[in-house]
């Protein structure tokens, strides 16, 4: 079965308020601290019941503050510390969550923010955790109905921690990163008559590892010669051909190499198409086999749209297939990519 893949990640930050939060095609200065709207009360008790925070969320910036404490360790789930907080949405809305951490939040084998609803039993709705080798803030996307919602922050290690660390969850209206329409900064030039020489990764889900490089000595990822800054979204534009698939699960598979900004740590990428075919996209840091982000949908609609946490000044390569069971190639396809620069 397909997976859906969505890198969610977090990094350390320093202890300052001060944020240059930006929106996916936005940078705001950063001489603006913005404080913490609700500060953790209440950690004997509220790794069971939630914290009423009496913030509502869906309007500007709203941060809960906290900390992964120990003396809570639990030798059989290797929690160390569960923080639970009561928020309530105010109208229905895209919603992006951001999380950071204090150094130290890294040595935890997981940090993750998760969102449920109020029933009993509560069910999970969506959320992240970081991987601090991919970037250096954590980020999901979600849509929450009006309503009351718990925020879960949840740190694991295999014993427990020394010190407390502080943590910052921040939630906030998404402004999407819009299809470009301007003309397309890059166009597909070198897959070849064969369709084959920009594939660089194959892709099967089933298999333990899902990526892998091909053994072709021959194809290399398209040198776009693209930097992707707060202010500067970029379109990609491109062709998936229908062609013989190998022992994976994409058929024409097209990659391209772009830089992140000097102070560019998040990207939002949107892949739209013409046609019924099934498109994914998945992003790599140059030559590795370790998905940054992904939207990897089962779905013939032409979008796919993540955000997803990236280090600055780094080459990345963006991965576009065709599902080994698309119909209607050769198919046009546009990448737009935006580029946000955000702190805690």
């Amino acid at each position: 079965m397909r997976a859906i893949i969505l890198a969610v990640l977090l990094a350390a930050c320093g202890n300052n308020n001060g944020d240059n939060n930006t929106d996916a095609q936005g940078s705001n200065s950063p001489d603006a601290p913005l404080p913490c709207d609700y500060t953790e009360t209440s950690d004997g008790a509220n790794a069971t019941t939630a914290e009423t925070t009496n913030v509502t969320v869906g309007g500007g910036d709203r941060t809960l503050c906290g900390t992964i404490d120990p003396g809570h360790f639990n030798p059989t789930s290797k929690t160390v510390d569960e923080d639970h907080y009561r928020i309530a949405v105010g109208s229905n809305g895209a919603l992006l969550v951001r999380f950071f951490g204090d150094p130290g939040i890294e040595t935890l084998s997981l940090y993750s923010v998760l969102i449920f609803d109020t029933a009993n039993p509560p069910a999970l709705i969506n959320g992240g955790h970081f991987d601090s080798t991919l970037g250096d803030h954590g980020v999901f996307r979600t849509s929450l109905p009006a309503g009351s919602y718990d925020v879960v922050v949840r740190g694991q290690a295999a014993a427990d921690l020394s010190a407390a660390i502080n943590y910052k969850v921040r939630i906030l209206a998404e402004s999407p990163c819009a299809a470009v329409t301007a003309a397309a900064s890059y166009t597909e030039t070198s897959d070849g008559a064969s369709n084959t020489g920009n594939d660089m990764m194959t892709v099967n889900f089933a298999a333990d590892p899902s990526f892998a490089p091909t053994t072709a000595t021959t194809d290399a990822a398209e040198a776009t010669g693209l930097t992707i800054d707060a202010m500067t979204p970029v379109r990609v534009s491109g062709s998936s051909a229908s062609v013989a698939a190998g022992s994976d699960q994409y058929l024409d598979r097209d990659t391209y190499q772009m830089m992140t900004g000097a102070s560019t740590n998040e990207l939002a990428v949107r892949l739209g198409w013409q046609g019924t075919v099934d498109l994914d996209y998945l992003v790599f840091k140059d030559g590795t086999t370790t998905a940054t982000g992904a939207s990897t949908a089962a779905s013939t609609t032409p979008d796919e749209y993540a955000t997803f946490a990236v280090e600055p000044n780094t080459s990345y390569w963006v991965w576009v297939g065709a599902t080994k069971d698309s119909t209607g190639a050769p198919a046009a396809y546009d990448v737009s990519v935006c580029g946000a620069q955000v702190a805690p």
